[in-house]
């Protein structure tokens, strides 16, 4: 009804709607933290996380999961420019410490901060699915893209999806029906079909670094998909931000444990703290690809079933390849334009069917 379009329309300030088709309102950093910001506080502050917006009542978790692969497609383009000025686990640290920040700030601002109200056991094992899941998962995710490249490392993230799901059906009994795995095949068959479409570089890549990578890259998405699916159960009954913020708590740790023990890294954290030309990227990047993906992300899990959660994360490969085209300029080809059409089609299968 009208009231339900109104709020909707609330969360955007009227100047800013016009800025939506503008292709430099992706491109500017500064706009873009402003608008999303603007999102978030609105979102915080509504009622029961838009709970009586029975508009999006039905299909809440997947408007998550597909927010999710938008924001985390735009990180991914600031994290890619941000690799020139950080190493793996220093872009990690970063993202963590930058995202940790905003969420703090954001439970304080909303009155949220005595929104705690889990058990011990719940506490530690959201903190502990954090540390596996965003400590060791994203540093891994990381150092696999430095060492295959993005297109290779896209090709092992197609995994996700498949893990997340054989992992919901092995720890929560989640029914597997046709059209989500229809959907699913579609999803993951349009990654395959761009990163087919991509040409290869000049330079072969090394069976040393081939061989790492994918055993990070799997590893990493593995531990990703074990890491929410075991915490699923804990994230339906605590708050969304707590939830959040306990498991960034929880990956700052992990990635203490995985990667601090060497004295290098130590010094690759305390530098990426100090203001650097990488900040321009490395800021933005966090705030959209940890603050609000994160939020989004548990939000899919949390207000939808974990199967169609991943699938539609998935597509935020098919968002790469639009935003690399609109905002790096590059080439798209017709086999990817054809690509992202099925990743579209395979996330309608999953949102209207399942």
């Amino acid at each position: 009804n009208s009231s339900n379009v109104v709020s909707i329309l609330a969360f955007l300030p009227a100047r800013s709607l016009p800025r939506l088709s503008s292709i430099t309102f992706i491109t500017q950093p500064c706009e873009v933290v402003a608008i999303y910001a603007h999102f978030v506080v609105s979102f915080v502050l509504s009622n029961g996380y838009l709970g009586r917006m029975t508009m999006l009542q039905q299909h809440l978790g997947d408007a998550f999961a597909l927010a999710t692969a938008f924001s985390w497609a735009l990180g991914v383009v600031w994290f890619r420019k941000s690799q020139s000025y950080f190493s793996a686990p220093a872009l990690n640290f970063f993202k963590n410490i930058v995202g940790i920040i905003c969420l703090t700030l954001t439970l304080v601002l909303s009155g949220r901060w005595g929104a705690l109200q889990l058990e011990p056991e719940a506490i530690a094992l959201m903190v502990v699915s954090g540390a596996l899941g965003i400590g060791v998962a994203d540093t891994m995710f990381f150092e696999c893209l430095q060492r295959l490249g993005a297109s290779k490392t896209a090709i092992v993230e197609c995994l996700y999806s498949p893990v997340v799901i054989l992992f919901s059906g092995i720890f929560l009994d989640e029914v597997l029906g046709l059209s989500l795995l229809a959907g699913c095949g579609l999803i993951v068959g349009s990654i395959v079909l761009l990163e087919r479409s991509k040409p290869e570089g000049t330079n072969a890549l090394a069976r040393k670094d081939l061989i790492e990578g994918l055993a990070l890259g799997v590893g990493s998405i593995v531990f990703m998909g074990i890491a929410v699916v075991v915490v699923k159960p804990v994230i339906e009954r605590a708050d969304l931000l707590w939830s959040t913020e306990l498991r960034l708590l929880g990956g700052i740790a992990g990635g203490l444990i995985y990667s601090g023990w060497r004295s290098e890294v130590r010094r690759e954290w305390l530098a990426a703290l100090r203001p650097s030309l990488g900040w321009k990227y490395a800021v933005p990047g966090a705030f959209v690809g940890t603050y609000l993906s994160l939020i989004f992300w548990l939000g899919g899990f949390k207000y939808g079933a974990a199967s169609s959660a991943a699938a539609l994360n998935q597509t935020s490969t098919v968002f790469t390849v639009v935003l690399a085209a609109l905002i790096l300029k590059e080439k798209v080809s017709s086999h990817q334009w054809v690509a992202v059409v099925l990743g579209f089609i395979g996330s309608l299968v999953v949102v209207l069917y399942s």
